[in-house]
């Protein structure tokens, strides 16, 4: 998820957004064997035993958020290797790696490294995209990445560009073109903030 959502929600909104996201990932969880190591805030780390399992509740997770209307869009990263478990925690490259992937996602998208890949079985009906390696910050060497997802069609969504919500296009509040360009919006306050300074809210 992005700052920007909480910036541009109120608490008691933000805070139902964050309960049906810790919600969509537990249902997750409960058709694939992994657990939840800790929430810290709308951020989840999840470890699992099998790498198969890891792969297909990412995707199911991407899509669950998918179908969702006024919501943020999430970034998921998932690496498979060797854990140190410290005091509660999981610590050491595996997990700094599947940290650094979430970085570089996209919205809504699944991103997996090619040692997860290979050990891996994917579930029927999936799309496997390989990507060039980028460069994760404190990470030696090159990862390769795969974008994974179901090949079926996901609901067309657009994305508010000051909060960044994922829009079903006939629910927007306000839609308005500059340069153009068609922009869609959650709420008249959003389409107020865009127009104040256009170059700065498509910048962030």
């Amino acid at each position: 998820m992005n700052e920007a959502h909480l910036e541009f929600c109120a608490s008691d909104a933000w805070r139902e957004i964050v309960e049906r996201f810790s919600h969509l990932v537990r249902e997750a969880l409960t058709h694939h064997a992994g657990k939840i190591v800790k929430q810290i805030g709308d951020a989840f780390m999840l470890v699992f035993t099998d790498p198969t399992d890891a792969v297909a509740c990412g995707i199911n997770i991407a899509d669950a958020i998918a179908i969702e209307n006024h919501f943020p869009t999430a970034r998921i990263g998932a690496h498979h290797g060797p854990l140190l478990y410290r005091e509660g925690d999981y610590v050491g490259t595996t997990v700094n790696i599947a940290a650094r992937i979430v970085g570089v996602a996209d919205r809504n998208q699944f991103l997996i490294t090619d040692a997860l890949r290979t050990s891996a079985r994917m579930p029927d009906d999936t799309e496997v995209v390989t990507l060039g390696p980028p460069a994760l910050k404190g990470i030696s060497g090159e990862v390769v990445l795969h974008v994974v997802r179901h090949a079926r069609p996901r609901p067309d969504r657009v994305i508010d560009p000051v909060c960044h919500m994922a829009l079903d296009p006939e629910s927007a509040t306000v839609v308005a073109s500059w340069r153009a360009t068609d922009y869609y919006f959650c709420s008249a306050d959003c389409a107020e903030r865009f127009f104040a300074d256009p170059d700065k809210a498509l910048a962030t």
